[in-house]
């Protein structure tokens, strides 16, 4: 999720970030920002082998509340989630110029990630709340090898067939 939004802010530096929680089936990732086209995700997939490519390190860091919040002037929904943590801590994950909230260590780089794909986007409200503005939300998921991302993709692409909806 953190090379996710690494990616999207290459390619809309003007994003603004949500949140990237783990769910059962990959990953998801929030931005204010205009919706995606289907050139805007070929570009952010690319941007994300590149960085993968890249091997970049993942530092654990702990900021006060006041680095924390110099670091994200821009970003209003960080500033929001920061407002719920206790204490004068906060733990970040950083990989090149990029850091993020994160209750968890990392990886050691980049490169141990091995396969992404974009599943798709839809639009969330900030929160799951209607009254909050909506965002733009990818899915993604992530593989240790490009085999793997193939079988998954397949077997996706077979149960998609046989879905009774159709």
């Amino acid at each position: 999720a953190h090379v996710l939004a690494d990616a999207v802010l290459k390619v809309r530096p003007k994003a603004k970030l949500g949140f990237g929680p783990p769910i059962e089936e990959g990953f998801y990732y929030d931005f204010d920002t205009d919706p995606f086209s289907a050139e805007d995700i070929l570009r952010i997939e690319k941007e994300m082998q590149k960085i993968i490519q890249e091997k970049i390190p993942f530092k654990s860091l702990m900021l006060s509340r006041k680095e924390a919040e110099k670091m994200y002037k821009d970003q209003p929904y960080k500033l929001e989630l920061m407002g719920g943590i206790e204490g004068d801590k906060m733990h970040f994950n950083q990989h090149g110029k990029f850091a993020d909230l994160c209750k968890y260590n990392m990886i050691d780089n980049t490169g141990q990630i091995g396969a992404v794909k974009i599943l798709n986007t839809a639009s969330a409200y900030w929160r799951g709340d209607s009254k909050n503005p909506q965002l733009q939300r990818i899915y993604a998921i992530s593989f240790p090898t490009r085999q793997q991302l193939d079988e998954f993709v397949k077997l996706r692409e077979e149960a998609e067939k046989r879905d009774h909806r159709k």
